[in-house]
């Protein structure tokens, strides 16, 4: 007979190596099918949260952060926050997924693909322990430079900009370079030959690589009847360019994971 267990604190007393599973568990949250302590534990374990995301660096649960993952194929990788919100959390991949691979540039529209039918398709359907895989908008990098004035539907191709503020606002002008390092390479960190334009030199990729990798936005206001979409460069910058070219741009993937994924290590 299905039974509900109604609200209770689960301490470390039990079997000596439990540990803490939640401090109060509600009836509508959990439930067995027999009065065996044992099976009730497994049951608690299975609907616990998997702790899938290890803090390697900065603040937890903030833009930045450097956090080492599994996705779900068993595979670490390092993924930095990107964007916060309530519960979730979107981060993005250190390293371009097509580096280093067969097709590491291609046009936007196979970006966008990339995860559905194309050679990402496996990759998603292995990463079982994300609540979503895609492209980054946009709108996240912009606000995640601290440019919230930005408003992607608002825009044309002219709002492009560089990360790094030149004195007191974003516009067209470079700041960062070799000498300058950006406040913010670790957005195009692992770019090809970055090194130049402020990234971190370890990470300066050579000439088989991606320049850069597609958002998956459009340019929401076309001044003519091209079509564009937002890109993040080399040159630590949002840009725009044709979506129909191949512009040696590859696949960034941001992952969206719960709060309850990310830790830190005792």
């Amino acid at each position: 007979m299905k039974k509900y267990i109604i609200g209770f604190i689960l301490g470390a007393l039990i079997f000596g190596s439990v540990g803490v599973l939640a401090s109060t568990i509600l009836a509508r949250d959990i439930s067995y099918k027999n009065t065996n302590v044992e099976d009730a534990l497994d049951d608690l374990y299975a609907k616990a949260p998997k702790k899938i995301c290890e803090l390697k660096s900065g603040t937890a649960n903030t833009v930045s952060a450097k956090y080492e993952c599994d996705p779900g194929d068993g595979v670490k990788r390092n993924f930095i926050v990107l964007a916060v919100d309530n519960n979730k959390v979107k981060l993005i991949m250190e390293h371009n997924i097509t580096e280093g691979s067969g097709t590491t540039t291609m046009t936007w529209m196979d970006a966008m693909k990339y995860f559905r039918t194309g050679a990402g398709a496996s990759t998603k359907s292995a990463w079982t322990n994300v609540v979503d895989v895609d492209l980054p908008m946009a709108q996240d990098i912009a606000n995640a430079v601290g440019n919230t004035g930005w408003n992607m539907e608002d825009k044309n191709y002219d709002g492009s900009f560089y990360f790094d503020k030149n004195g007191s606002s974003y516009g067209q002008t470079q700041v960062a370079n070799a000498s300058n390092l950006s406040n913010f390479r670790w957005l195009y960190n692992y770019t090809r030959e970055c090194s130049e334009y402020g990234c971190d030199s370890a990470t300066s990729l050579g000439s088989t690589e991606a320049y850069g990798y597609w958002t998956r936005d459009t340019v929401a206001q076309q001044k003519d009847s091209t079509g564009y979409a937002w890109l993040v460069s080399r040159h630590g910058r949002l840009n725009y360019t044709d979506v129909s070219l191949d512009t040696n741009l590859g696949v960034r993937p941001v992952i969206i994971v719960l709060k309850s994924n990310l830790y830190e290590a005792e």
